[in-house]
């Protein structure tokens, strides 16, 4: 086989190689995200996005601060009938 096509060939399997990784770490992404979702159905508690980004924020700068706490979520009847 000539040197460009091998180098052509090369630049393939790694293409999907990589196609392929991807895809493997977006299905457990978003695995990730249903099972949460689902324990957000089951047990309806969640936290302020804002109240944890503060906390982490305090916590990475060597701070103390409490800890977020849940919250019952509270929800319309079109998003409970999903």
């Amino acid at each position: 086989m000539e040197p460009r096509r091998q180098v052509c060939r090369r630049f393939h399997e790694e293409y999907v190689a990589a196609q392929a990784a991807r895809e493997e770490i977006r299905g457990a992404f978003v695995a990730s995200a249903l099972e949460a979702r689902q324990e957000v159905v089951r047990y309806g508690q969640v936290m302020s996005a804002a109240d944890v980004h503060k906390w982490l924020l305090a916590r990475a700068g060597g701070g103390k601060a409490a800890r977020p706490r849940a919250r019952k979520l509270v929800t319309s009847r079109a998003v409970r009938s999903r």
